[in-house]
């Protein structure tokens, strides 16, 4: 146990270092608050923004899960829903932030929630960002599936027919992972409605976790998994080394996307928190790094979901992959499709001089219309 102690504190020094260091590789931009109050000056009268809350208190991850919907102003011209999950460490606004209103002035409702004990869902056991179980994630995407297409959803209020409309379902990174596990799993006449999975153009996989650059020697591996056990709340920055033709990290090439902007802070009152904390402030992402036994738990899935391909559902499938990935090897996400059923619409495609976070990319409508075009919306 001593050594384990000992362990644990070089680990946490040299992850404050590292957060020393990754201060000077960020460009400098504005606050959170400030680009969320810009947005939403912008998008009055051209898309409809609403916040609200899914229910999940009695669900097995005991919270409700915070959600932006974003519509079309003229709910006539709306002609398809789209599911929008976030990555590790990230949440629905943030991650969203362009592609969510670009959807919407596009024709389609977009539906963002924040992941059980991610984003505006701050209130819950254990540390923020640490996941409970990776099953109920999955479990969770399927709810928010359901909720998009219910009366309690806004889009309803707006006088939008989402139970008829056609949609797609899209995940980044971590949720990458996730949703290709969610067709898997959750794809099916057991979890959904038949007719909603008629309706379904596709799932869309963004830089999926399903292979990693980060290269863990097993005794590390070893280490995390029994550190992450008994310190589940145990926080650790993997920051890779910043781009060496940049000087900064490989965040994105537009340094005035909002991918820039950590750590996101937002009073609770502006997210309906009572109780006696809607006079709190809250970081809602998780900079400057992740609880490690999260990061384990997606590591375990990574490897159970890459060698069940075989068994992805009759549903179209799009992969991305970026060249300039510090995380996540590309390859990955291109094994797996090549290994699904390849009667099943599918597509592969690797964005060149891109990083990781492609929704805050420089050129990121191009991925914007590539999704539409292959989702046919």
């Amino acid at each position: 146990m001593a050594t384990l102690l000992v362990v644990i504190t070089v680990v946490a020094e040299n992850a404050f270092k590292a957060l020393e260091k990754r201060k000077g590789t960020y460009a400098a931009v504005h606050a959170w608050m400030k680009f969320k109050a810009d947005q939403r000056r912008e998008l009055d009268g051209v898309v409809r923004v609403d916040e609200t809350w899914i229910h999940g208190v009695d669900e097995k991850w005991h919270q409700d899960l915070h959600v932006t919907t974003y519509a079309p102003a003229e709910a006539k011209s709306t002609k398809g829903v789209a599911i929008c999950f976030h990555g590790l460490g990230n949440y629905g606004e943030r991650e969203y932030y362009y592609f969510a209103p670009w959807l919407a002035k596009h024709g389609i409702a977009a539906v963002v929630p924040d992941l059980p004990y991610f984003g505006h869902n701050v209130l819950h056991r254990g540390a923020h960002g640490r996941i409970g179980k990776w099953s109920s994630q999955i479990k969770a995407m399927t709810a928010c599936v359901k909720w998009a297409f219910s009366t309690e959803s806004p889009l309803a209020s707006a006088g939008i027919r989402a139970s008829e409309l056609p949609w797609f379902v899209v995940g980044i990174s971590m949720s990458g992972l996730g949703v290709l596990d969610w067709g898997i799993s959750q794809f099916n006449n057991t979890c959904l409605d038949p007719k909603a999975m008629a309706r379904c153009k596709g799932i869309t996989a963004l830089v999926p976790a399903v292979k990693f650059r980060l290269e863990i020697n097993p005794v590390k591996k070893l280490l995390a998994l029994i550190i992450g056990t008994l310190a589940p709340n145990f926080v650790f920055d993997q920051q890779t080394p910043p781009d060496p033709a940049t000087g900064l990290a490989r965040v994105s090439h537009d340094l005035k996307s909002v991918q820039w902007c950590t750590p996101c802070i937002e009073p609770a009152s502006s997210f309906g928190l009572t109780g006696g904390d809607e006079s709190k402030e809250y970081q809602i992402d998780c900079f400057p790094g992740s609880p490690l036994s999260t990061v384990t738990k997606i590591y375990f899935a990574a490897g159970r979901v890459s060698k069940s391909a075989k068994k992805w559902p009759k549903v179209p499938l799009f992969c991305t992959g970026s060249s300039l990935d510090d995380l996540v090897d590309p390859a990955g996400a291109e094994e797996f499709v090549a290994s699904i059923d390849q009667s099943i619409r599918h597509q592969y495609k690797l964005y060149e001089g891109w990083y990781h976070p492609q929704l805050g990319e420089r050129d990121r409508e191009q991925l914007f219309e590539d999704i539409l075009k292959f989702n046919g919306l």
